[in-house]
């Protein structure tokens, strides 16, 4: 598993979750959608004191991470959060 989340990316989500440095948001697993893994999509949380934490980084002063519960989704994947058009996008690219 590999997670990067470019510099843009990082502020586009302070500044539209008003995130300040030393927050916490995490990637998690939600039922229903599309992805790589059919019938599941990618979900994301303002969490106040992560646990059981599987993988992070700290970009722009932001910690972003992915819970134990949450690690199969990602495992296989390189994912790189990055902006485009003005909007968030995520890229999973087999390892």
């Amino acid at each position: 598993m590999k997670l990067s989340i470019t510099n843009e990316a990082a502020q586009w989500y302070k500044e539209e979750m008003n995130l300040r440095d030393g927050d916490s948001l995490q990637f998690f697993v939600q039922l229903y959608g599309q992805s790589v893994h059919p019938n599941y999509s990618l979900g994301i949380a303002r969490n106040e004191k992560p646990l059981n934490i599987s993988y992070h980084s700290i970009v722009e002063g932001i910690n972003f991470y992915i819970g134990e519960e949450d690690k199969w989704f990602f495992e296989d994947y390189h994912v790189s959060v990055t902006i485009f058009n003005n909007e968030v996008t995520y890229d999973f690219k087999p390892l």
